[in-house]
């Protein structure tokens, strides 16, 4: 459970760092002083008279008389506002009104009142109970005291002017099981549907998508984290911020929309969609020279036989510096539609990918490759983070829910990987990785604080039809470039696909790729990046003339 720590002092120690007041002014008159952080509470100490607690400020005014049982969640840089409580009950106290404007009359008012909104969450019951019951329920109030919902609801999230409501099931800490949800327009203060949902999911980004991701006909049984519900059933589509249903209830899994597309997935395949009410920015790149974004050349080519499956993998639980990851994901997906000519159905997309979903994509290759018997042909595309352990040199893949810590148990081996591809019997399989494995970033930077040296990991050896055409080798590392907002090889790839129409060999594209990557990025960087192609010597003939 969030709680505020405030350091406490005895007055006899408090040097008050700085502000006006003197020990003995304040121990004349207080019995207690919390010393608060100038830099993040503007100074103001917590003091104690009387056993009843206020607030004073650095000219030893009470800006909060002595007059409650407690004083609690503050953040004064945000905003000037303070919790209060008395008799077990929350209200709000505005320092920079002197008054307050909440009435201490609610059994908790969630988180930081008004610091972000000038709505916020009250709760018929304490928070602050060791295990909240099913039954508590919330409400909703405005920063002038006035009731806009009242606590009769299990669960709320707000973001500016769209709250999301469930009604009915159980509550528990920042979440409700077994409810059914509803959208409420906090500036109309109504609601613009009714509660016909199994979920509503509020990102702080989706109302500047205008669309929120749903969905009906299923129940949130538990949560897997404290934001990640686990949903049994239904189908899911998108909601505009007015209630509309702009895309109905209609796929397996629905992601959130970001700069203007979202992955969706139905009866097992993976596709992008853009969102109706905005268009899409995907092709439309803000970088400088991103000319690969632009007209993406169109093939007559379609080949049944032929899977791509892409992994763009951006966001990650405990990680920075996968940059322009999904744009490069995005991207690609477009000219293996476009200009390789692999049929919509047959591209499975995975934004963000878990460790889970690269278990199931390799699960569903595997699948494809027994029931074509030697006759499909996969494009593997990865485009994120990797790392190597320090110990066994060993490279490891970094899903979207891995650690460099951790990444013996949480990342995906490329040893692993190169032996389940292996194992599949295809016409041939390429993998293109785009990501370093000198536990740096795509910028160079080291990973992780704890381990900033550059490890050079073990050289993988593929063997049968499968071609590994990696980002960079040894201690390189794989660069994005601001300039062009894609990694270096993946830039270097599209540029190659959209001068030849898709129509050159896979040898003249990888090698020409290489050599580009090579000089971008002593121009860009200073330093060396050299793509390397690792093939098995008994399909070095066949890769001399083969074409997409």
């Amino acid at each position: 459970m969030r709680k505020l720590f405030l350091l406490s002092l005895s007055i006899c120690s408090v040097a008050l760092y700085g502000q006006k007041i003197s020990r003995e002014e304040v121990n004349a008159k207080y019995t207690t002083v919390f010393w608060m952080d100038k830099k993040f509470d503007g100074g103001y100490c917590r003091v104690k008279k009387n056993n009843k607690w206020g607030v004073i400020n650095a000219d030893n005014v009470e800006v909060i008389p002595c007059n409650y049982d407690d004083i609690c969640h503050w953040q004064l840089q945000f905003a000037p506002y303070c919790m209060i409580k008395q008799n077990s009950k929350c209200g709000v106290y505005d320092i920079s009104q002197n008054k307050e404007i909440v009435p201490c009359q609610f059994g908790y008012i969630r988180g930081f009142p008004f610091r972000r909104l000038p709505y916020a969450e009250i709760a018929i019951y304490d928070e602050d109970e060791e295990e909240p019951k099913p039954q508590n329920r919330v409400g909703i109030i405005d920063m002038h005291g006035k009731v806009l919902l009242p606590c009769e609801y299990t669960d709320i999230m707000m973001f500016k002017n769209v709250a999301i409501v469930a009604k009915g099931g159980q509550h528990h800490p920042y979440n409700a099981t077994n409810a059914k949800y509803a959208l409420y327009n906090l500036e109309e203060r109504k609601f613009v549907t009714g509660f016909d949902y199994g979920y509503i999911e509020l990102v702080d980004y989706a109302p500047e998508e205008g669309l929120l991701c749903f969905n009906k006909g299923g129940v949130v049984t538990s949560y897997i984290d404290e934001d990640t519900p686990k949903i049994n059933g239904g189908k899911w589509g998108y909601l505009d911020v007015n209630g509309k249903e702009q895309i109905p209830a209609l796929y397996d899994v629905a992601k959130n929309f970001s700069d203007g597309t979202a992955m969706v997935q139905k009866g097992g395949v993976s596709s992008m969609i853009v969102n109706p009410i905005k268009g899409t920015k995907m092709q439309l790149s803000n970088g400088k020279n991103s000319v690969v974004d632009y007209n993406i050349p169109q093939t007559k080519k379609h080949d049944e036989n032929m899977f791509a499956f892409i992994f763009a993998t951006e966001n990650y639980v405990h990680l920075t510096g996968a940059d322009y990851a999904a744009n490069d994901g995005k991207v690609f997906a477009e000219y293996c539609k476009k200009t390789i000519g692999i049929p919509e159905k047959n591209i499975r997309y995975y934004e963000d990918a878990t460790y889970g979903n690269i278990v199931g994509a390799l699960k569903k290759m595997s699948d494809i490759a027994d029931v074509y018997d030697g006759e499909a042909k996969l494009l593997i595309y990865y485009a994120g983070l990797g790392a190597t352990d320090s110990k066994t040199k060993e490279p490891y893949l970094l899903a979207s829910d891995a650690s460099v810590e951790t990444m013996t148990s949480t990342g995906f081996s490329i040893r692993e990987l190169q032996k389940l591809l292996n194992e599949m019997k295809t016409a041939y399989t390429l993998a293109v990785i785009d990501a370093p494995f000198s536990n740096m970033d795509r910028n160079g930077k080291p990973l992780s604080s704890t381990r900033g040296v550059q490890i050079v990991p073990k050289k993988v050896l593929p063997t049968g039809n499968l071609v590994l055409y990696m980002g960079c080798e040894g201690n390189e590392t794989a660069y994005a470039c601001k300039d062009y907002e894609h990694g270096l090889l993946t830039y270097a790839l599209l540029m190659q696909l959209q001068a030849t129409k898709g129509e050159g060999s896979l040898k003249d594209l990888t090698t020409k790729s290489t050599e580009w990557v090579g000089k971008e990025s002593l121009k860009q960087f200073d330093k060396k990046q050299v793509p390397s192609l690792l093939l098995p010597q008994e399909f070095e003939k066949e890769w001399s003339n083969l074409k997409f």
